[in-house]
């Protein structure tokens, strides 16, 4: 990916590599022209190019199978003109997907959540492409192991929710282990067992986000651009409500 990216003729001076080989006793200095492996700053321009291009080259959600097509031809040669070729495509649209090539699509193995099969999973996140509806995976618990703060943190953090869908299940935890924090358990100390009884009951909860499921689409096709959102949230000491 990096290598995909060229520097500015400017700044490349500051990327510099000085090779002598063994029949020459001059050191050659050569400049590096694309954006080099193992620098602080490389994630951060890999990153930053791909953004120009969104922002050079911006455009709409599709509506239609038409128009959803037509995206997906402009985003393969928008990235294409920086030297990148996108794969993993994936779509509600199997008329979508059949004007796609075989080697750009999503290869992965099928996730099956519950009874619901053909999940796609991305950074924890599942999507059923068919109901077009976003699914969580419940949590590998430690069962046989007791139940320390170090289990706890470990269980929490599997909570990936990078939409922010399960911000009220997620928070019971925090408040959990904010509990253990002032109880000043050491990481591997066992819980005591009222704590260890209120941790059981949550993961038997944690169960019910399998069934658990949220439309893709929040906004109806059609609905127009200019659509708000606007939310008030205020902390309480149990952020209960």
């Amino acid at each position: 990916m990096y290598r995909q990216m060229w520097v500015h003729p400017d700044d490349r001076r500051l990327q510099l590599v000085y090779w002598q080989s063994r029949t020459d006793s001059h050191v050659h200095p050569y400049e590096l022209t694309t954006v080099t492996y193992g620098t602080a700053c490389a994630p951060y321009l890999a990153t930053r190019c791909l953004q120009q291009l969104s922002y050079d080259h911006s455009a709409s959600d599709a509506d239609t199978v038409e128009e959803a097509t037509q995206l997906h031809s402009g985003v393969q040669s928008i990235l294409a003109s920086a030297g990148f070729e996108l794969r993993k495509w994936s779509s509600n649209s199997s008329e979508v997907l059949s004007h796609i090539p075989e080697n750009l699509k999503d290869d992965r193995p099928i996730v099956a959540v519950d009874d619901i099969q053909g999940s796609v999973s991305t950074l924890g996140l599942l999507w059923h492409p068919e109901s077009d509806a976003f699914r969580f995976k419940v949590p590998e618990r430690f069962s046989d192991n007791p139940i320390t703060k170090r289990i706890v943190v470990s269980e929490m953090s599997k909570l990936f929710d990078p939409l922010g869908i399960l911000g009220p299940v997620i928070i019971t935890a925090k408040v959990f282990v904010q509990q253990l924090w002032k109880l000043k358990l050491s990481w591997d100390e066992e819980l005591p067992n009222a704590l260890c009884t209120v941790w059981e009951d949550y993961r038997l909860g944690l169960a019910a986000l399998g069934t658990f499921s949220i439309s893709r689409l929040v906004k109806a096709p059609g609905a127009g651009d200019n659509v708000q959102l606007h939310g008030f949230c205020d902390a309480s000491q149990n952020a209960s409500t």
